[in-house]
């Protein structure tokens, strides 16, 4: 936590106004019963041992830099479920914490199936649209605002081959979302 902290105040002093954590979570792939947290006893959940990083990341930097903004990338997935995915990323939590959440809602990292589509890859403003719309339901539902959310959208091929149109597409989904 201290290096991350060390390394954002010297992005800050260099003049950067935004520092973006990109996975700060759990990992979700491999052998997860090898895995071994040297500085995690497991008495406090995932959530909030991403939760407490969140905060103090944010808080120590915003004591020397106010002006910068503190924001997270997060699975684009945690928009369609009302839980942390086991990876300890709460996408309500985090915006309460932090001035920006970013979920990643690239089309191609959704299961064959999802929205209904073999290739949701082949979908980019249906995938988008819809993971937003779902998203916005959960917020709504917890009585939370869903302007601190910010969407990545996919520009590169996976699952597809994303042209200039794909990419356009997600942008109206993003604005047909609100």
């Amino acid at each position: 936590w201290q290096l991350i902290l060390a390394e954002a105040r010297q992005a800050a002093r260099m003049g950067f106004l935004e520092i973006n954590l990109d996975y700060i979570r759990f990992p979700s792939d491999g052998r997860l019963e090898e895995t071994v947290y040297p500085f995690w006893d497991k008495k406090k959940s995932r959530q909030e041992v991403i939760n407490e990083f969140a905060r103090f990341l944010a808080s120590r930097l915003k004591e020397e830099f106010p002006i910068v903004q503190v924001t997270a990338d997060v699975f684009g997935y945690l928009l369609l479920r009302d839980d942390d995915l086991g990876i300890g990323q709460s996408i309500i939590e985090l915006t309460q914490i932090l001035d920006g959440v970013y979920p990643m809602v690239y089309p191609s990292h959704y299961d064959a199936g999802n929205f209904n589509f073999d290739n949701p890859a082949r979908h980019p403003y249906e995938v988008v649209r819809q993971s937003l719309a779902a998203g916005r339901q959960i917020f709504e539902k917890r009585q939370q605002p869903f302007t601190k959310i910010k969407p990545w959208l996919q520009d590169f091929d996976l699952g597809a081959e994303y042209t200039i149109a794909m990419v356009r597409e997600q942008m109206r989904a993003v604005t047909d979302a609100g």
